[in-house]
């Protein structure tokens, strides 16, 4: 049987003034997650049945919010005209209650405390409540505890003479729903009905959190240490929510933060900010230590990298936003987590595609669990090793072409199963508007903002560029991958195993093989390259899946659009995420581009000569 949990939601936010004016506390984004996301997120490692949630401030705000999540179906709201108080919220939601134990736990809390391990503490003691508290928090301390570790004293109320040590509490208890008889009805504080219910004979205990994160996010300097710690567990000093983007002519120094419906105009210098919905930058402004929301500008004291906080070193990191962390299953067994916002437009896709590639035996991770509520899904964990990292462990090169030789034996068992299999898939194309998307990327993003060469704008260079993305769009389609390249194949013996395969569509196959064989990742040798073409064109060939002049062509052309792709995406993460290790594969991603660019310099000049100039090193 499930226990039912209740979060108090009802408060006008006084401390997080002026934010609060607009937005229920509850609904303030932390790396596009609502802290309140966070809480319901942690609340379900337990068995919950139902949640109940009190609404006064915006409440509005947050049932529509509740409406638009997976949450919906378990969440009971209970409106309070006017503020009925940590006493009364539960007294008005008696009936909710009654039916067994519960959990409290403050809508503006967010933690990391084992819930699991604090239930079962709470059952075996047999007490009428268990506060989780936190024994090293000396200056929030007001919960006295006897001799026996009992509650004795709540600040002014009960027996300060029995006192032994002073505890701060984090918001977060266990009830038995015999206490709900203590309290009256209408508007009361809870803490005199504690001790009400102690002078009765019943006992409260307390479980130490034991030095786990518990962060109350009540004020706005703890929210924005919040988000920057989280920014660092990530290893990461920025975040660009999903969609948004920073225009080239602007900088970003420090740690910066971009919630959805953020607006960043041109010739901007951002440092040390966060800017929520509504947020705007206005051309030539520089902000520092700011957060901003809608109209609101509000100095920020605490959003800067803490030198004690270091990357979590289960937490798996790339170029994208997601995030993806190491757990243990068992003592032999381990697992990768996803968890991803409510409204990622990928989650869907990435776990249809899952089960797709795998039911029809493509070499994709499957999946142990799947909590479509909460945007978590458990993939088995394929190690640590990926081709790129055997590629620079190994001496000698050519050891790895049996290696390769597998990847694209994955690669071509992706491209050829059947798509009709899945509606998703076959009906999401790489297109032309895709192709033109990436050589607009590779002009903004690289020639632009990275090596600072503004002019581009002729329209011969536009024209080539549109003849270019027909040319590839033309060739015939089939499963695409995207982003096939080192770090997205994993390698288990002689094995390889395919990842971060959200992004599949239908589109020229010869872009993936182009993707892996001219890696700036893991550069081969011009011999070592041609032998993989030709294994993966006798491959493909054997399938029926093409022609030997189709893949040959395309491969050049697709090969010259991937990398002005990829030399977008290295300038945008290196300049504007802050993700500097990119910048050493941009040498031989040049290289690759211009090597290629050569040979189409009779059909495309203006672009050719565009890409010969630019410069190796910037």
């Amino acid at each position: 049987m499930g226990i039912k949990a209740f979060i108090p939601a009802a408060g006008l936010g006084t401390r997080l003034r002026p934010l609060t004016d607009h937005i229920p506390k509850p609904l303030l984004p932390a790396l596009a997650r609502p802290i309140l996301d966070y809480v319901l997120d942690n609340l379900l490692e337990l068995p919950i049945e139902k949640i109940g949630i009190n609404l006064h401030h915006k409440g509005d705000q947050i049932k529509q919010w509740i409406g638009s999540t997976g949450y919906s179906g378990m969440v009971e709201f209970f409106n309070e005209e006017k503020i009925l108080g940590t006493g009364g919220a539960l007294a008005n939601a008696k009936d909710f209650l009654k039916g067994g134990t519960f959990l409290v736990h403050n809508g503006d809390i967010i933690s990391s405390i084992d819930l699991l391990s604090f239930y079962e503490a709470h059952l075996r003691r047999h007490g009428l409540i268990t506060l989780a508290v936190d024994k090293t928090n000396t200056k929030e301390a007001f919960i006295g505890l006897d001799v026996s570790g009992n509650v004795c004293a709540v600040r002014d109320f009960g027996d300060k003479s029995a006192v032994k040590r002073w505890v701060a509490y984090t918001g977060i208890a266990f009830y038995e729903p015999r206490f709900l008889d203590f309290l009256p009805e209408g508007e009361s504080d809870i803490r005199p009905y504690w001790i009400e219910a102690v002078k009765a004979g019943e006992r409260i205990t307390t479980f130490d959190i034991g030095g786990v994160s518990c962060n109350d996010l009540g004020t706005i300097d703890s929210y924005a240490a919040f988000v920057a710690k989280e920014l660092q567990l990530r290893g990461e000093e920025r975040y660009i929510a999903f969609g948004e983007s920073i225009p080239v002519s602007s900088s970003i120094k420090g740690m910066c933060v971009i919630e959805n419906g953020a607006i960043v105009e041109e010739k901007t210098t951002l440092e040390n900010v966060i800017l929520l919905s509504g947020a705007v930058v206005k051309s030539g402004e520089h902000v520092k230590n700011e957060l901003r929301f809608g109209e609101l500008h509000l100095p920020l004291n605490t959003f800067k990298k803490d030198k004690s906080i270091v990357r979590d070193p289960d937490t798996l990191s790339g170029g994208s936003n997601r995030v993806y962390t190491v757990v243990s299953l068992s003592d032999d067994m381990r697992g990768v987590l996803l968890k991803t916002p409510p409204d990622d437009p990928e989650f869907k896709r990435q776990i249809e595609y899952a089960r797709f590639f795998r039911d029809n035996g493509v070499p994709v991770p499957r999946i142990l669990y799947l909590d479509e509520r909460r945007h978590r899904v458990l993939f088995e964990d394929l190690g640590r090793k990926d081709l790129y990292e055997i590629f620079h462990s190994t001496k000698d090169v050519k050891e790895m072409i049996p290696l390769y030789y597998s990847a694209l034996d994955s690669l071509i068992a992706f491209q050829t199963v059947q798509s009709e299999g899945c509606q998703l898939l076959d009906s999401w194309h790489f297109d032309k508007k895709n192709l033109l998307w990436e050589t607009s990327y590779f002009l903004n993003r690289f020639v632009k903002g990275f090596l600072g060469i503004t002019k581009t704008d002729s329209k011969e260079l536009h024209s080539e560029l549109e003849k270019l993305a027909e040319k590839v769009d033309g060739y015939p389609k089939k499963v695409m991958h995207r982003d096939y390249q080192s770090r997205n194949i994993m390698v288990i013996g002689k094995d390889t195993h395919i990842v971060d395969f959200q992004g599949a569509r239908m589109g020229p196959p010869a872009y993936d093989a182009a993707s892996i064989i001219y890696d700036p990742y893991c550069p081969l040798s011009p011999e070592i390259e041609e032998d993989l073409v030709d294994y993966y064109i006798d491959k493909m060939i054997k399938k029926g899946k093409s022609t030997r002049v189709i893949l040959r062509e395309s491969l050049l052309y697709c090969g010259l659009q991937r990398h002005m792709q990829a030399l977008g995406a290295y300038g945008l993460l290196s300049k504007t995420k802050g993700k500097e290790w990119f910048v050493q594969h941009i040498p031989r991603a040049l290289f690759l581009l211009k090597r290629e660019a050569d040979l189409v310099k009779q059909e495309f000049p203006v672009l050719a000569e565009l890409i010969k100039s630019l410069p190796e090193k910037n």
